[in-house]
This record gives structure tokens, C-alpha cells and sequence, in this order.
């Protein structure tokens, strides 16, 4: 019979430690569910087996007071010890203060503070312990004190998240200042918590006080670490004018390097702010030292990229050939001659129209010795020419061939992107659309974007009337012309558009789309009037803000007609606040205005 009960006992064992194991899950359950009677049964099981467990003590505090048991309370800390656990002072201290008994509350609280100042090892729990109760003062008591007296330097990201939860932005934000000068490793970090309240609005609150901040601690003792940070401000709210003009002060002091430069350049064109871009390549081509020569020659391609995303006149295009010309016979690092050679292919394919030829440079490309990576960079090009010439199967080919080699690569990626272009020219909606969802998730934000604008045309046109998708394939059409850098064919496509197709969605991105291309051939009349048909057009449209300040531009920066484009900025800050142009359209408004812009 013994035998039987043990083998029997072995057999539930694994069960009965299964259940055991479960407590902290199931005590959780009852306490997230407010089920405190259930919660103290659960809890109490599992102190009693670890006593030390701060979590589970904590959480059977909390529901013994739930249910106004604080004398249970008294009793459980009491056995607990807590001259060997001090934050037990602060849970009896709250039991107190729950009975509106304030002076053992402030007694206790005053015990567990006066031990973190001997015993700087128990300031984290203790911190932490007033902060469970949202006793914010107390808490920054104990660390201000871990500061003064034992220069723990790293309690200023506590304090500083404390004065966060008050609502004190000013001694927040000066507290991760301070932790930056105290100790440099924290910066990155220090960024990474104030981008949590900062925002691209140069007016926000919070970066009103961050920047008035630097500027001050600047004016006291000019540090480069405040001038990076107030550098780094910029960036984030897109002043990249500002971010120049700080890291071209601290490189002409030999404290930044032409490479940071260079990358100040890449975001602001990636920020859709070329004309700030182009200020800032040419700064880096204009200065760079025989240190530097790979950083000009990349801001070289940049610019000449720039030049050939737009419509270019003939005199334009000569001129851009020449420079080719020019770079080719100089002496250029292997990777960027590579680079550069691509870009040559694309303008003699797209630009000069000759395919043959640039499919010709790149066979003499490949006959170099190159990355795997780079290999997939020529045949993304060579499919790109394969397309232009109309040869899509050629084209898909040879992009899932890249597609493939790359499966999470960024490569890769650009491949799928490009593969659902390609449909998409062709007609092939669905698939497009397959491929822009897998492209959406895991590129980068560059792709990722193109990949949003271009499906978002898709899915707001595929469930209109036109059942067979005639208008959108045929929008399709006019932007494959507009891949292959035939702007008049394009128009004529849209016209076709604008005029069989009025009252459906495909309206405004024909719409759109013609007043991009009025506008890059400065026909400036033909572009307002698209614009304007698109406000006037009464169905909810994705290109009503962009259209209102698209107009705001062009009566500003080409027309001349401040009062219309005050005018424009103004609706766009009343009527679309939510609008990516906002910021941009008030602090235009406001230089019309006649304000004062720092």
C-alpha cells in the first residue's frame, strides 16, 4: 500500500510543481482583475516561500490595503524585517498615510530617507519604493541626496523623470543637461529621453525650453557638447539650416568632422529640404581636405542626382554631361567610380535616350572587380534600362534575381519595391499590391515611403466603380512615362485622364500628378490651376494640404505675391493642423508677417 501512495505521489508531483509554478501568473491575474481576496490568498503563498521577493510583497501590500486591511500590513512587514530592507519603512509609512494618519506616515517616510543618506546602497530601492506610491518629493529626496552626498551622477535620470511625472519640464530638462556634463557617456542616452518630448515643432513647449536652455548653459561656458546638442535640436525639428550653421562653426574650431557634414546633407534631402541640401554639399565639395576626398566626391553625386530628378532643358543636359565628362577622367575611389558610373548609365539611358549605350557602360562595369553588394546595384540599374526600353519580363528578371540574393537586405528590399513598380506600369495591380505590402514592413523609412505613396494609390482607387481598374492602369501608364523621363507623353495620358474620369478618386491623382510636372517646367498658371481643381473637388482627397501649400510656394518663391501666399500658409495652419506642411506653412506665414524668427 506504501509503494502504491508513492508511486502515486511521484506521479502528481510534476502536476503539483506546474501549479505551484503558476502562483505569480495567477496572483498577477487576480490582482490586474482587482480580485484582492484571491490575489492576498496567492500572494501570501508565494512570500511565504520568498520573502525577499520585493514584487511579491509589494503586490500583497497593495491588496491587503485595497481591501483596508492595514493592520495585516503592519503584521506582514513586521515579520519581514525591515532594518534589513529599509523600502519596507515606505510601505508602512503609506499604510499610515492611507489611515490619515500623517505624522507615522511622515515618521516612517523620514526613516527610510535618513537610511538612504548613510547607506547609499539602498537609495535605488527606496526611490523606486516612493515612486510605487506616487510619492514623487520623497523620492526626489532620497536621490537628490545620493547626488549631493555619495556623487552618484547616474540618479540624475531619475530625478529628471520625476520632475516629468510633475510636470516640471524645465527642472526635467535641466537634469539630463547636467547628467551630460557630469558624465559624457550619458549623451546618447540623454537624446534618446529627450526625443521622447521633443517634437518637429520648433514651437512646442518642450523644445522652446531645451533650446533656450543650451543657448544659456552656451553663453555661461561654451562647450562643444552644447553645441552639438542644440545641433541635434535642429535636426529634429527639420531647421537644418540652423544644424549647418552650429556644425560649421565647431568644424572651422576642429571639433567636426566633413563627414558629419555630409551626413547633415543626407537628411535634409531625404527630409524633402533639397534646396537646404544643396547648400550643404557644396560646402562639403568647397572644403574638403585629401582627408575628405571621399565625402566630395559623394556629395558630387549627390548634386548631380538632384540635377537629374528634374525636367532638364537641353542646355541643362549639356551641361550636366560635361560634368560627367569631367568626373569620369579624374581619379576617384573604386566604390564611388562605381557609383558614379551608374549614375552615367542612368542619365545616358533616361536623359540622352540612349539605352544601348548605358547598357554597354555597364557590361564595362562589371567587368570590375566588385562586391556582391555592388554586383546587385549594377543589375538593379541594368533592370532599370531593361524597363525604360519596355523589356519587363527582361527587367523582373533580373530584379528578383537581386530580390532573391538579398531576402533581408535592404538590397533586397529595394528590389521588391522596384518589382512592384514594375507591375504596376504594366498593369499588374494586384501584384503590385502584394509586393508594396511585404515592401511597406520591412524597409527603411526612404523606401518604405515610396512604397506607402504608391499603394495608397492603389488601394483607394481598386474599390472605385471602374471595376476593370481602366482609369488607374491608365494612370499607371502616364507615370511609367514619367519613369522614363518623357514629361509630354505623360501629360497626354493625364489629360485623357482629367477628362474621362471626372468625380472618380483617379481624378486628383491625375490631377496631382500633371501640376508636378506644370510645375518642375515653371508653367507656374497651368500648375495653380490644378492645384485649385483639387480643392475645389468635393471628395475627401489626400492632396488637399499638399496642394494648398504647393500654391503657397509658388505664389512665394516665383510669383512674388506675398499677400496670395500669406493667404494660402494661413488656411493651411487653420484648416490642417495635422498637416506635414504645418510647421513649415506657420513659420512661412510668419516671416510674411513681418515677425521676428530666431
Amino acid at each position: 500500500m506504501k509503494n502504491q501512495r508513492f508511486i502515486l505521489w511521484l506521479l502528481l508531483l510534476p502536476f503539483t510543481q506546474i501549479v505551484v509554478g503558476q502562483n505569480p501568473q495567477l496572483a498577477k491575474k487576480y490582482f490586474d482583475d482587482a480580485e484582492f481576496d484571491k490575489a492576498i490568498y496567492e500572494y501570501k503563498l508565494l512570500v511565504d516561500k520568498f520573502p525577499y521577493q520585493d514584487s511579491y510583497v509589494l503586490a500583497l501590500v497593495k491588496s491587503y490595503q485595497a481591501v483596508k486591511k492595514y493592520e495585516e500590513v503592519n503584521k506582514l512587514i513586521k515579520k519581514l524585517h525591515p532594518q534589513r530592507k529599509p523600502q519596507l519603512y515606505v510601505y508602512i509609512g503609506y499604510n499610515y498615510q492611507l489611515q490619515k494618519d500623517s505624522l507615522n506616515a511622515k515618521k516612517y517616510y523620514q526613516k527610510a530617507i535618513d537610511l538612504g543618506a548613510k547607506k547609499p546602497q539602498f537609495v535605488y530601492s527606496l526611490g523606486a519604493a516612493f515612486q510605487n506610491f506616487y510619492l514623487l518629493d520623497q523620492a526626489l529626496e532620497v536621490y537628490k541626496i545620493a547626488v549631493k552626498q555619495h556623487n552618484k551622477s547616474n540618479y540624475y535620470v531619475q530625478i529628471a523623470q520625476i520632475y516629468a511625472e510633475k510636470g516640471d519640464l524645465d527642472q526635467m530638462i535641466a537634469n539630463y543637461l547636467t547628467l551630460t556634463e557630469v558624465n559624457a557617456a550619458y549623451e546618447s542616452r540623454i537624446k534618446y529621453y529627450l526625443a521622447q518630448f521633443i517634437t518637429q515643432d520648433p514651437e512646442h513647449k518642450v523644445n522652446i525650453i531645451l533650446k533656450n536652455q543650451l543657448v544659456e548653459r552656451i553663453s555661461q561656458a561654451p562647450k562643444t557638447k552644447w553645441y552639438r546638442l542644440l545641433h541635434w535640436l535642429y535636426v529634429q525639428q527639420k531647421e537644418y539650416k540652423k544644424a549647418f550653421f552650429q556644425l560649421k562653426s565647431l568644424y572651422r574650431k576642429n571639433e567636426a568632422e566633413i563627414s558629419e557634414i555630409y551626413h547633415l546633407a543626407q537628411t535634409a534631402n531625404y527630409g524633402k529640404k533639397q534646396d537646404e541640401a544643396i547648400v550643404i554639399y557644396r560646402f562639403v565639395i568647397d572644403q574638403a581636405t585629401e582627408d575628405d576626398v571621399y565625402y566630395q566626391e559623394l556629395s558630387k553625386l549627390a548634386l548631380l542626382k538632384l540635377d537629374m530628378s528634374k525636367i532638364l532643358s537641353p542646355e541643362f543636359k549639356q551641361n550636366i554631361h560635361k560634368t560627367f565628362e569631367q568626373y569620369r577622367l579624374a581619379d576617384w575611389s573604386l566604390k564611388n567610380k562605381i557609383s558614379l558610373d551608374l549614375l552615367y548609365a542612368d542619365f545616358v539611358a533616361f536623359h540622352l535616350k540612349n539605352p544601348a549605350k548605358a547598357i554597354a557602360i555597364l557590361g564595362d562595369l562589371e567587368k570590375m572587380p566588385m562586391s556582391k553588394s555592388v554586383k546587385a546595384s549594377v543589375l538593379l540599374k541594368k533592370a532599370d534600362i531593361l524597363l525604360y526600353n519596355m523589356r519587363f519580363s527582361q527587367a523582373l528578371i533580373l530584379y528578383t534575381q537581386v530580390q532573391l540574393d538579398f531576402p533581408n537586405n535592404e538590397i533586397g528590399h529595394n528590389a521588391t519595391f522596384k518589382i512592384a513598380q514594375a507591375s504596376f506600369f504594366q498593369g499588374d495591380i494586384d501584384w503590385a499590391h502584394a509586393q508594396l505590402k511585404v515592401v511597406k514592413s520591412v524597409s527603411s523609412d526612404f523606401i518604405a515611403n515610396d512604397a506607402i505613396d504608391l499603394d495608397l494609390i492603389i488601394i483607394n482607387n481598386k474599390e472605385e466603380a471602374d471595376t476593370l481598374q481602366l482609369g488607374l492602369k491608365k494612370f499607371a501608364k502616364a507615370k511609367f512615362e514619367i519613369f522614363r523621363k518623357n514629361p509630354k507623353k505623360s501629360l497626354i495620358i493625364l489629360d485623357t485622364l482629367t477628362q474621362n474620369f471626372k468625380g472618380q478618386l483617379i481624378y486628383d491623382d491625375a490631377l496631382w500628378t500633371r501640376a508636378q510636372i506644370f510645375e518642375q517646367t515653371k508653367s507656374f498658371t497651368n500648375a495653380l490651376q490644378d492645384y485649385e481643381a483639387i480643392q475645389e473637388n468635393k471628395t475627401e482627397d489626400l492632396y488637399k494640404d499638399d496642394a494648398l501649400y504647393r500654391m503657397a510656394e509658388i505664389y512665394h518663391l516665383y510669383l512674388n505675391n506675398e499677400m496670395k501666399a500669406k493667404e494660402l500658409y494661413k488656411k493651411i495652419i487653420i484648416d490642417y493642423p495635422a498637416s506635414f506642411w504645418f510647421v513649415d506653412a506657420r513659420s512661412n506665414y510668419r516671416k510674411l508677417r513681418g515677425d521676428s524668427i530666431d
